[in-house]
């Protein structure tokens, strides 16, 4: 996988041992103070099963996040499924179609 992410490749990841065992994510946060990224299955989050490590370290795990890659700071983008396109929030000034 090629890094189309704009943040280091170091930058965190929060995650849980669920989204892992699922190799699935339906849910993507990009958060806006420290630009890492959060990642889960829809599964209700067990605190005991969060995991933080490396963008680089989870990214190439699931190819395609890349769709998501530039997903700005402070955005989210869910689906319903994986292999689903996701939803992500509008563009700011852009017009309905």
């Amino acid at each position: 996988m090629a890094w189309t992410f704009d943040q280091a490749q170091g930058v965190a990841c929060m995650t849980c041992r669920s989204t892992l065992d699922a190799h699935s994510v339906l849910f993507v946060t990009h958060d806006e103070d420290d630009h890492s990224w959060e990642l889960d299955d829809g599964a209700p989050v067990d605190p005991a099963s969060v995991l933080v490590a490396a963008w680089s370290e989870v990214a190439p795990r699931y190819p395609d996040l890349e769709e998501i890659a530039s997903l700005p700071p402070s955005k989210s983008a869910t689906r319903v499924a994986a292999g689903e396109p996701w939803r992500k929030p509008r563009d700011e000034g852009a017009r309905e179609a």
